[in-house]
Protein backbone atom coordinates (compact mmCIF):
# COMPACT_ATOMS: atom_id res chain seq x y z
CA UNK A 1 0.00 0.00 0.00
CA UNK A 2 0.86 3.26 -0.49
CA UNK A 3 0.17 7.04 0.19
CA UNK A 4 1.40 10.74 0.09
CA UNK A 5 3.76 10.21 2.47
CA UNK A 6 5.63 7.26 1.91
CA UNK A 7 5.20 3.57 0.42
CA UNK A 8 5.30 -0.07 1.58
CA UNK A 9 4.43 -3.52 -0.26
CA UNK A 10 4.13 -6.79 0.79
CA UNK A 11 3.35 -9.71 -1.73
CA UNK A 12 3.57 -13.79 -1.00
CA UNK A 13 2.78 -16.95 -3.27
CA UNK A 14 0.45 -19.58 -3.04
CA UNK A 15 0.66 -23.04 -4.24
CA UNK A 16 -2.04 -25.14 -4.05
CA UNK A 17 -1.81 -28.96 -4.10
CA UNK A 18 -3.57 -30.83 -6.27
CA UNK A 19 -5.97 -33.82 -4.82
CA UNK A 20 -5.33 -37.35 -6.52
CA UNK A 21 -2.87 -36.43 -9.45
CA UNK A 22 0.35 -36.58 -10.25
CA UNK A 23 2.54 -33.83 -10.78
CA UNK A 24 3.07 -33.13 -14.05
CA UNK A 25 6.59 -32.99 -14.98
CA UNK A 26 8.23 -31.36 -18.08
CA UNK A 27 8.71 -33.42 -20.94
CA UNK A 28 12.10 -33.23 -22.99
CA UNK A 29 13.06 -30.17 -24.85
CA UNK A 30 9.64 -28.31 -23.71
CA UNK A 31 10.10 -24.87 -22.61
CA UNK A 32 8.90 -24.47 -18.88
CA UNK A 33 5.83 -21.84 -18.30
CA UNK A 34 7.37 -18.25 -17.49
CA UNK A 35 6.16 -17.31 -13.61
CA UNK A 36 4.08 -14.42 -13.61
CA UNK A 37 5.89 -11.32 -12.25
CA UNK A 38 5.20 -11.44 -8.12
CA UNK A 39 2.16 -9.08 -7.26
CA UNK A 40 2.82 -5.31 -6.99
CA UNK A 41 0.46 -3.89 -4.30
CA UNK A 42 1.29 0.01 -5.67
CA UNK A 43 -1.77 1.21 -4.44
CA UNK A 44 -3.34 -0.64 -1.61
CA UNK A 45 -4.10 2.18 0.73
CA UNK A 46 -7.09 3.98 0.07
CA UNK A 47 -7.09 8.05 1.20
CA UNK A 48 -9.66 7.17 4.10
CA UNK A 49 -12.73 10.06 3.57
CA UNK A 50 -13.28 11.74 6.93
CA UNK A 51 -16.83 10.77 7.91
CA UNK A 52 -19.32 13.59 8.23
CA UNK A 53 -20.13 14.81 11.46
CA UNK A 54 -23.37 16.01 13.09
CA UNK A 55 -23.29 19.73 13.86
CA UNK A 56 -24.46 18.41 17.65
CA UNK A 57 -21.15 16.18 17.93
CA UNK A 58 -18.36 18.39 16.43
CA UNK A 59 -15.48 19.75 18.62
CA UNK A 60 -15.84 23.48 18.38
CA UNK A 61 -12.60 24.12 19.81
CA UNK A 62 -10.74 21.85 17.36
CA UNK A 63 -12.94 23.45 14.04
CA UNK A 64 -12.28 27.10 14.83
CA UNK A 65 -8.58 26.13 15.60
CA UNK A 66 -8.17 24.82 12.54
CA UNK A 67 -9.95 27.38 10.19
CA UNK A 68 -8.27 29.77 12.00
CA UNK A 69 -5.22 28.59 10.31
CA UNK A 70 -6.32 27.14 7.32
CA UNK A 71 -6.31 29.31 3.93
CA UNK A 72 -9.88 30.81 2.87
CA UNK A 73 -9.61 27.90 -0.46
CA UNK A 74 -10.07 25.59 2.41
CA UNK A 75 -13.23 26.59 4.31
CA UNK A 76 -15.45 24.85 2.41
CA UNK A 77 -13.81 21.22 2.58
CA UNK A 78 -13.11 22.04 6.26
CA UNK A 79 -17.19 22.66 6.76
CA UNK A 80 -17.52 19.85 4.70
CA UNK A 81 -15.34 17.47 6.33
CA UNK A 82 -16.87 18.74 10.30
CA UNK A 83 -20.40 19.17 9.14
CA UNK A 84 -20.80 22.88 9.33
CA UNK A 85 -23.62 24.02 7.28
CA UNK A 86 -23.82 28.27 7.97
CA UNK A 87 -21.23 28.70 5.55
CA UNK A 88 -22.00 32.31 6.12
CA UNK A 89 -22.36 33.00 9.99
CA UNK A 90 -19.02 30.48 9.93
CA UNK A 91 -17.10 33.25 8.06
CA UNK A 92 -18.37 36.15 10.49
CA UNK A 93 -17.36 34.43 13.41
CA UNK A 94 -13.94 33.75 11.80
CA UNK A 95 -13.55 36.95 11.26
CA UNK A 96 -14.61 38.35 14.89
CA UNK A 97 -11.88 35.80 16.31
CA UNK A 98 -9.34 36.68 13.59
CA UNK A 99 -9.34 40.39 14.79
CA UNK A 100 -9.65 39.33 18.98
CA UNK A 101 -6.16 37.19 17.61
CA UNK A 102 -4.56 39.91 15.90
CA UNK A 103 -5.14 42.32 18.79
CA UNK A 104 -4.00 39.82 21.45
CA UNK A 105 -1.16 39.26 19.62
CA UNK A 106 -0.23 42.72 18.99
CA UNK A 107 0.75 43.22 22.51
CA UNK A 108 3.92 40.51 22.10
CA UNK A 109 4.82 40.19 18.35
CA UNK A 110 5.55 42.53 15.72
CA UNK A 111 5.52 40.74 12.54
CA UNK A 112 4.21 37.09 11.95
CA UNK A 113 4.73 35.32 8.30
CA UNK A 114 5.48 32.30 6.30
CA UNK A 115 3.43 30.03 8.17
CA UNK A 116 4.20 26.42 7.17
CA UNK A 117 2.10 23.54 8.48
CA UNK A 118 3.00 19.94 9.54
CA UNK A 119 5.75 18.60 6.53
CA UNK A 120 6.70 15.19 7.13
CA UNK A 121 10.46 13.97 6.12
CA UNK A 122 11.96 11.01 4.73
CA UNK A 123 13.58 10.29 7.99
CA UNK A 124 9.96 10.30 9.85
CA UNK A 125 10.14 13.41 11.30
CA UNK A 126 7.67 16.31 10.73
CA UNK A 127 7.89 19.95 10.70
CA UNK A 128 6.39 22.91 10.86
CA UNK A 129 7.11 26.91 11.81
CA UNK A 130 6.85 30.25 11.06
CA UNK A 131 9.15 33.62 10.58
CA UNK A 132 8.28 36.02 13.67
CA UNK A 133 9.56 38.62 15.76
CA UNK A 134 9.14 39.48 19.44
CA UNK A 135 8.60 42.64 20.94
CA UNK A 136 10.56 41.23 23.42
CA UNK A 137 13.32 38.00 23.21
CA UNK A 138 12.75 36.83 26.84
CA UNK A 139 8.72 36.43 25.96
CA UNK A 140 7.88 32.52 26.95
CA UNK A 141 6.98 30.31 23.85
CA UNK A 142 4.75 27.51 24.70
CA UNK A 143 4.08 24.40 22.75
CA UNK A 144 0.38 22.80 22.85
CA UNK A 145 -0.94 19.35 21.99
CA UNK A 146 -4.57 18.86 22.02
CA UNK A 147 -4.73 21.73 24.56
CA UNK A 148 -2.11 19.86 26.95
CA UNK A 149 1.05 21.86 26.92
CA UNK A 150 4.11 19.57 26.48
CA UNK A 151 8.34 20.32 26.86
CA UNK A 152 10.22 20.96 24.15
CA UNK A 153 13.95 20.84 23.56
CA UNK A 154 16.40 23.45 22.10
CA UNK A 155 19.23 21.37 21.25
CA UNK A 156 17.23 18.61 18.99
CA UNK A 157 17.53 15.85 21.13
CA UNK A 158 14.44 15.63 22.18
CA UNK A 159 10.86 14.25 20.69
CA UNK A 160 9.65 17.59 20.10
CA UNK A 161 12.72 20.06 19.00
CA UNK A 162 12.52 23.94 18.88
CA UNK A 163 15.33 25.44 15.82
CA UNK A 164 14.99 29.39 16.52
CA UNK A 165 17.24 31.33 13.77
CA UNK A 166 17.23 34.62 13.62
CA UNK A 167 13.12 35.49 12.84
CA UNK A 168 12.27 31.40 11.95
CA UNK A 169 11.08 29.09 14.46
CA UNK A 170 10.98 25.54 13.18
CA UNK A 171 9.00 23.02 15.28
CA UNK A 172 10.22 19.44 14.63
CA UNK A 173 8.62 16.04 16.11
CA UNK A 174 10.68 13.44 16.00
CA UNK A 175 9.88 9.47 15.18
CA UNK A 176 6.18 10.35 14.18
CA UNK A 177 3.66 7.28 15.65
CA UNK A 178 -0.12 7.12 15.95
CA UNK A 179 0.44 8.77 19.41
CA UNK A 180 1.25 12.21 18.34
CA UNK A 181 -2.00 12.12 16.08
CA UNK A 182 -3.69 15.86 17.37
CA UNK A 183 -3.87 19.62 17.17
CA UNK A 184 -0.40 21.41 17.92
CA UNK A 185 -0.24 25.45 19.09
CA UNK A 186 2.01 28.09 19.57
CA UNK A 187 1.41 30.56 21.97
CA UNK A 188 3.92 33.27 23.13
CA UNK A 189 2.95 33.92 26.54
CA UNK A 190 -0.90 33.86 26.59
CA UNK A 191 -1.54 34.54 23.00
CA UNK A 192 -1.88 31.91 20.32
CA UNK A 193 0.23 32.02 17.33
CA UNK A 194 -0.17 29.29 14.88
CA UNK A 195 -1.81 25.79 15.23
CA UNK A 196 -1.51 22.50 12.79
CA UNK A 197 -2.47 19.39 12.74
CA UNK A 198 -1.13 15.98 12.47
CA UNK A 199 -3.26 13.34 11.07
CA UNK A 200 -2.81 9.50 10.88
CA UNK A 201 -1.42 9.73 7.20
CA UNK A 202 1.20 11.76 8.11
CA UNK A 203 2.03 8.62 10.21
CA UNK A 204 4.86 6.49 7.96
CA UNK A 205 3.69 3.04 7.33
CA UNK A 206 6.09 -0.54 7.67
CA UNK A 207 4.92 -4.00 7.96
CA UNK A 208 5.91 -5.13 11.03
CA UNK A 209 4.27 -8.58 10.18
CA UNK A 210 4.64 -9.08 6.38
CA UNK A 211 2.52 -11.79 4.42
CA UNK A 212 3.98 -15.16 4.46
CA UNK A 213 3.94 -17.79 1.69
CA UNK A 214 0.81 -20.11 2.09
CA UNK A 215 0.33 -23.95 0.98
CA UNK A 216 -2.91 -25.52 0.90
CA UNK A 217 -4.61 -28.45 -0.49
CA UNK A 218 -7.08 -28.19 -3.37
CA UNK A 219 -10.59 -27.21 -1.86
CA UNK A 220 -8.97 -26.22 1.53
CA UNK A 221 -8.81 -22.26 2.63
CA UNK A 222 -5.57 -20.48 2.42
CA UNK A 223 -5.23 -17.85 5.16
CA UNK A 224 -3.30 -14.89 4.71
CA UNK A 225 -1.92 -12.19 7.52
CA UNK A 226 -0.22 -8.95 8.13
CA UNK A 227 0.37 -6.64 10.76
CA UNK A 228 1.22 -3.20 9.77
CA UNK A 229 1.97 -0.32 12.35
CA UNK A 230 -0.87 2.18 11.95
CA UNK A 231 -4.69 1.04 12.04
CA UNK A 232 -5.68 2.57 8.65
CA UNK A 233 -7.68 0.77 5.84
CA UNK A 234 -6.10 -1.33 3.28
CA UNK A 235 -6.93 -2.77 0.18
CA UNK A 236 -5.89 -6.60 -1.10
CA UNK A 237 -5.04 -7.53 -4.61
CA UNK A 238 -4.21 -10.39 -6.79
CA UNK A 239 -2.56 -10.12 -10.26
CA UNK A 240 -3.02 -6.55 -9.99
CA UNK A 241 -7.00 -6.77 -9.31
CA UNK A 242 -8.36 -5.82 -6.33
CA UNK A 243 -10.25 -8.07 -3.96
CA UNK A 244 -13.90 -7.56 -2.78
CA UNK A 245 -15.70 -9.48 -0.26
CA UNK A 246 -17.27 -12.66 -1.50
CA UNK A 247 -18.16 -15.91 -1.21
CA UNK A 248 -15.05 -16.65 -2.47
CA UNK A 249 -12.76 -14.01 -0.96
CA UNK A 250 -13.54 -12.99 3.12
CA UNK A 251 -11.45 -10.07 4.83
Amino acid sequence: FSNEYGEARCVTHLSIIEVGFKKKLKKPGQIQEKVPDPVEFRKMLKKCAQPIKKEDDIDNEKIWEVLMNADKKDYERICMQYGLTDFRGMLTRLNQMKIEREEKQAEYVKSITNLKHIETKADGSANFGFDMELKNPNLTIFLFKDQQMIPYSMTDDGKHNLNHVGKHYNFCIKDLQPDDVGMYKINVEDAPIFATEVDINHIPVHFKRPLQECKCNEQEDAVFQCTISVPIPVEWAFKKRILESSDKYHM
